[in-house]
């Protein structure tokens, strides 16, 4: 049993902040499988273990695709148990991947090593942290939301140089177990001791306030971490409860859903290319290996501080001014990325790389502070886990995709310029699509009682 405040005995405060705080350092406990620290380990592994750079690149593309698959069935399990319980499993299980990563020593069992770590890390942490958050805020999901992702742009900046120096002095045998040992400090504790799967657990209502007395009643048909509906209004429900509650099936059926999510997988797709190819990118355009090597060490620096102060910016503004025009700017700084990318190509200019990942942090940052919010808010949080968990499984094969996108461009189709005129026809059908976006028409559903 948790610690802390009881239904019969609110907190003074609004608990969904200390809530904030827990889904914070989730997600900063998500790193390990992120493809920032993952790629400080791939030359080390490569080396250690006689790999060659093709098979270490097959390995985690595979391992990547695969581990989007069980998303949904993650969020599933959150709505059906509750994030409590669901988030521990996780949390546990990455970390103990991380203590077993140094037995890796084939082609197979690195590439087990890197589906559990993005599957449970990557994939399955970052979902529950979303979720976690979802299930506290509404009307201000949106700053929330922008809070919690800025931990992550803060773990962008500031783990890299202590994991890589871990590297270089102790090897990556000895550093992996020592992330492992990061994440259960910084998630098993609050689980146990803090964690409440929504305010009917500390005798609140989402947002704040003294909950209802039938949101008190965590043993009903509506299970753990819902709240009941207000009938008090024919086919409406109050703010703050499960309205409109779309099921995952019904989500996928519109429109808003298709855009949102578009958005953000076609972020995520063309930013790990971008990433995961960035040396050879540099090299492209004319740089030695050791000077691209240096190049685009630095370039990842100007992402995450962009991402980091846009995250909170922009959730602010999507609390105020709604998700279109955020969503909107989102496609169109991908596409100016992609053009600065195009200069640093065919120029050689140095100063083009960094500058493109600064524009890609803020595309990215709009992406993530206008879509998670919305999901929660025009979908509803009785089947958010399950909604979020196929939106992230689309996310994550995604990112798998786009490094062998930008990959076979280079093999097959004439080099980098080819990947990048690709993006741009991927990427320019978002604008007018973002420009319409309009939340989902509902139908109205009968309750148990008659009333619609």
């Amino acid at each position: 049993m948790p610690l802390g405040p009881k239904p019969d005995n609110p907190p003074p405060f609004y608990f969904g902040w200390v809530m904030l705080g827990v889904a914070s350092m989730a997600t900063v406990a998500t790193s390990p499988g992120q493809t920032f620290i993952v790629g400080l380990f791939n030359e080390p592994i490569r080396q250690s273990t006689g790999l060659s750079a093709t098979n270490i690149s097959l390995a985690y593309l595979l391992a990547t695709a695969a581990a989007a698959l069980p998303l949904t069935a993650v969020g599933k399990a959150s709505d059906r148990f509750g994030t409590r319980r669901t988030i521990g499993v996780v949390a546990t299980g990455l970390a103990l991947t991380c203590f077993l990563m140094p037995l890796a020593a084939s082609f197979w069992t690195v590439l087990i090593g890197f589906f559990l770590l993005r599957f449970l890390g990557q994939g399955s942490l970052s979902v529950l942290s979303g979720h976690t958050v979802a299930l506290w805020f509404d009307r201000r999901l949106g700053t929330v939301e922008a809070v919690r992702s800025a931990s992550m742009s803060a773990a962008i900046v500031l783990l890299p140089l202590p994991v890589a120096a871990l590297i270089g002095q102790y090897g990556w045998r000895f550093t992996y177990p020592m992330l492992g040992v990061l994440v259960l400090v910084l998630t098993l504790p609050a689980v146990l001791l803090f964690f409440r799967n929504g305010p009917h657990e500390v005798g609140q209502r989402l947002d704040g306030g003294p909950a209802a007395p039938t949101e008190r009643d965590t043993h009903g048909p509506h299970g753990p971490g819902r709240t009941r509906p207000d009938k008090t209004s024919p086919g409406k429900t109050s703010r703050g409860d499960d309205a409109p509650a779309l099921t995952l099936l019904e989500a996928i059926g519109t429109r808003a859903f298709w855009t949102i999510v578009g958005v953000g997988v076609c972020n995520g797709l063309i930013g790990t290319a971008m990433i995961f190819h960035m040396q050879g990118f540099i090299e492209a355009s004319g740089f030695a290996p050791a000077d691209a090597k240096t190049i685009a060490a630095a370039a990842l620096a100007p992402w995450g501080i962009v991402s980091a102060l846009g995250v909170p910016v922009f959730g602010v503004l999507v609390d105020r001014i709604g998700p279109r025009w955020l969503l909107v700017g989102s496609p169109l700084l991908l596409l100016a990325c992609l053009g600065i990318f195009g200069v640093g190509l065919t120029t050689g200019a140095r100063w083009a790389f960094p500058a493109a990942m600064a524009v890609f942090g803020a595309s990215q940052a709009l992406a993530v502070a206008a879509g998670r919010p919305t999901i929660a808010r025009w979908f509803g949080r009785a089947h958010h886990g399950a909604i979020q968990g196929f939106s992230s499984t689309l996310g994550v094969i995604g990112t798998a995709c786009g490094p062998l996108m930008l990959a076979a461009a280079v093999d097959y189709a004439g080099g980098f310029g080819v990947g990048l005129i690709g993006f741009a026809i991927l990427s320019l059908p978002l604008v007018p699509t973002a420009l319409t976006l309009a939340p989902p028409r509902r139908r109205a559903r009968p309750d148990r009682d008659g009333a619609t």
